[in-house]
């Protein structure tokens, strides 16, 4: 976030959404779109070896960033 300030950017947190037509009308509303990154992914959505020490990611919030940048 700082990052985005610094280079005269207002960052935006954006809620985890179901409705597309919720994630379309966040993103009308913003210039750009940073990916913070996360956990890794659930086994099923990948079928790879775990690591250690890396905390899994919610289901809701892969599908919702799957669906955020399908649609940005």
């Amino acid at each position: 976030m700082q990052a985005v300030v610094k280079t005269g950017g207002i960052p935006i947190l954006l809620p985890i959404v179901e409705e597309e037509d919720n994630i379309r009308a966040m993103l009308d509303n913003i210039d750009g779109l940073l990916m913070s990154g996360g956990g890794g992914l659930s086994s099923q959505f990948a079928n790879r070896e775990i690591l250690p020490g890396l905390a899994e990611q919610s289901p809701v919030r892969h599908e919702f960033d799957v669906q955020l940048v399908k649609l940005a």
